[in-house]
């Protein structure tokens, strides 16, 4: 969705563009529920991409499209050798079985529930996400660095 009723909200190519007010700015936000929004994995901020940089040839330190692609696809079979499924699939039930933190990570989600109101169904989904991101990263089990990433991908629960 856009950030705001004409789009321009947080474009640092021109930031004076938006004149939206901050009331304005949460009954456009408010037209989406609570209730809704925990059925979305990951809330973002996408940027607008300056022309210069779509232009531009890629770096060649940049990986390609068939190594993320190789990547993400690593990281599935791992899933579906633990679990049978991959991580967005998962019960609750399993997400406590598969999905399991530390006592640092254990307080760090509990410190954002509290601070953020997260719901139930966020905090599974958050949990859910940890465990692929910690998929990606080839790590045996969620750290906290993983969680702290998947908490800050759920930035309307803020």
């Amino acid at each position: 969705m856009n950030p705001c009723n004409c789009s321009f909200l947080g474009d640092t190519a021109n930031p004076e563009r938006c004149r939206c007010t901050p009331a304005q700015i949460q009954r456009y936000r408010s037209k989406l529920s609570g209730p809704l929004l925990d059925r979305i994995d990951m809330h973002i901020e996408v940027p607008r991409v300056p022309q210069g940089i779509l232009t531009a040839p890629s770096p060649e330190d940049e990986p390609t499209s068939n190594q993320i692609r190789q990547r993400v696809e690593e990281a599935q079979n791992l899933q579906k050798c633990r679990q049978r499924c991959l991580n967005s699939k998962l019960s609750p039930k399993q997400v406590d079985e598969f999905c399991t933190l530390g006592s640092e990570s254990q307080n760090l989600i509990n410190s954002a529930m509290l601070k953020l109101g997260i719901s139930a169904r966020g905090y599974h989904r958050i949990l859910k996400l940890a465990q692929s991101i910690a998929d990606l990263d080839k790590s045996d089990q969620i750290q906290q660095l993983h969680l702290a990433q998947a908490i800050q991908f759920r930035n309307l629960d803020r």
